[in-house]
């Protein structure tokens, strides 16, 4: 034991070397993660203010392309204006100078056109402040000239030249002309100026925006060589943690077969030391056993030679020694007896428990229905004795697993429930079962006494027992299943009120896992 616990110890000491090496990497990975990370947040927020900077340039760029195409519609309008005036001049004096109607023909086609043309221009001016003031000039202007145009127009038409060459040579005509060029160049000076602040304005605009472009190119040209230098730092740390990682394990499960082996081999040295112990205990007991039956023998010839002696010569017979033939004697016989056999039963009890824990388990398909079915009717009899009934609720699941040890572990839980049913209430025993994945969950549940809650562990433990104690038994019945049901690779669960009731919960692999070193 001294070798085994130094070899424990050395292994124990490797594991927390390692599992400190383990926690300074973490430490070490911790803060360096924390700076990355602090990193590329900084440089994402850079890249990001970059980016909504340029969506604004961009945006800003397209409403100056937007103004600039408006201002380009303002002045083709005003210059349209202006050369419907002019065609209507060009063909007044064309007409008063010939007589010709044809020359009316420019005249009449500008003065229909120039209501719709005017009415565009006073549209798109309209939330201008300056411009609408200057098209409103413009607009008195022009009525003032059609004006003109058409009184000229008419005197050639009744025939009066003379009068209509006279208002062409009275400059008036020219003066208004000459009014509205003025107002129309003011009007397209106004928008040159205006289109040259915007060309200006996007200019910078397209120069911030190439800045801003080279400035993302140099951020992401920089964040991608941080994040390359990153990754492949961190793809070294984490393939140097790996490979500490990998060492750790392989120490640990060494560490894990050994105790496993060293806590095997102790187990079967328990079961080969209680095994002995209990069968070197039963040769003596065998003895004690057999010698006092031989006392009891014994006992009866003194007691018939008392009574001939007493009804022979009652003087000779001493009460003290008669007390002892007749009371003394048989009682203490009596206890050995009781001593001798409680002592072999828990014997036997210790014997089978090693002989079950040394059994080699042999797995197979069971149905659990069948094994509770049997166990039922090999309990019918004391069910029926105490006016109890025991069910199946609903389908049972399958298993794979040890039949004999399964048996005994549902033979000992029905046997218990029978065993301390309330007598002041029915009996009633229910089995059921589910599916749980891996495992499946067997319930046993009764309506008897119940165990109280500072009891639910005590009755697993080897001799000892819960509750009043008016029914045989050696404490030995749930120690055996737990160690079986653990053996199986599985568990038990007690649910318990007191007075109310009992539910054990079996819960066993689906396919019983393979067991080394067991020996038969």
């Amino acid at each position: 034991m001294s070798g085994v616990a130094r070899n424990s110890g050395s292994a124990a000491i490797r594991f927390d070397r390692a599992r400190a090496r383990t926690y300074s990497l973490a430490g070490l990975v911790l803060p360096r993660f924390a700076t990355n990370a602090v990193v590329m947040v900084i440089g994402c927020a850079a890249l990001l203010a970059i980016v909504t900077a340029t969506v604004w340039i961009v945006g800003q760029y397209s409403q100056s392309t937007g103004s600039v195409e408006r201002m380009e519609q303002r002045k083709t309008q005003i210059w349209l204006v202006l050369r419907l005036m002019q065609d209507a001049e060009t063909g007044q004096r064309g007409y008063i100078i010939t007589g010709d109607p044809d020359y009316l023909r420019p005249y009449s086609e500008a003065i229909d056109a120039l209501p719709a043309a005017r009415g565009t221009l006073q549209a798109i001016v309209a939330d201008i402040p300056d411009q609408k003031a200057r098209e409103a000039e413009l607009e008195k202007a022009i009525d003032a000239k059609l004006n003109g145009l058409a009184a000229g127009v008419d005197m050639r038409r009744r025939g009066d030249l003379e009068q209509a060459v006279a208002a062409i040579r009275s400059n008036r005509g020219m003066q208004l002309m000459d009014a509205i060029r003025k107002k129309v160049a003011d009007m397209i000076t106004a928008e040159d100026q205006q289109l040259s602040a915007l060309s200006r304005s996007s200019r910078s605009s397209g120069q911030w925006l190439i800045w801003g472009n080279l400035l993302a190119a140099v951020l992401l040209v920089g964040l991608a060589g941080a994040a390359i230098y990153i990754v492949r730092r961190d793809t070294s740390t984490l393939e140097r943690a790996r490979s500490d990682l990998t060492r750790l394990n392989a120490s640990l499960a060494g560490i894990v077969d050994k105790r496993t082996f060293d806590l095997r081999a102790a187990n079967e040295e328990i079961q080969r030391f209680a095994y002995i112990v209990s069968h070197d205990l039963r040769s003596p007991l065998v003895n004690v056993m057999g010698f006092t039956s031989e006392l009891n023998a014994g006992l009866a010839a003194l007691q018939r030679q008392m009574a001939v002696i007493e009804a022979e010569a009652s003087s000779l017979v001493d009460p003290e020694a008669k007390q002892v033939i007749e009371e003394e004697m048989p009682e203490a016989i009596a206890f050995i007896r009781s001593a001798t056999g409680k002592m072999d039963r828990l014997i036997n009890a210790i014997l089978r428990l090693s002989r079950d824990g040394r059994r080699v388990l042999t797995p197979e398909s069971l149905d659990t229905a069948e094994v509770f079915t049997n166990a039922i009717q090999s309990l019918q009899f004391q069910l029926d004795a105490a006016g109890a009934t025991a069910t199946i609720e609903g389908a049972l699941p399958k298993i794979v697993t040890d039949r004999l040890t399964f048996e005994q572990i549902v033979g000992n839980l029905l046997d218990n429930a029978v065993k301390y049913l309330d007598n002041t209430r029915p009996g009633r025993i229910t089995l059921s079962g589910i599916d749980a994945g891996d495992v499946v969950e067997l319930t046993v549940a009764d309506n008897g006494r119940g165990i109280e809650a500072k009891d639910n562990e005590r009755v697993f433990e080897l001799f000892r027992r819960a509750g009043t104690q008016d029914k045989p038994g050696e404490g030995l019945g749930l120690a055996f299943v737990r160690a079986a049901v653990r053996r199986l690779g599985g568990d038990i669960r007690l649910e318990s009120r007191f007075g109310e009731g009992t539910k054990f919960t079996l819960i066993l692999p689906k396919i019983m896992p393979t067991q080394e070193g067991t020996t038969s």
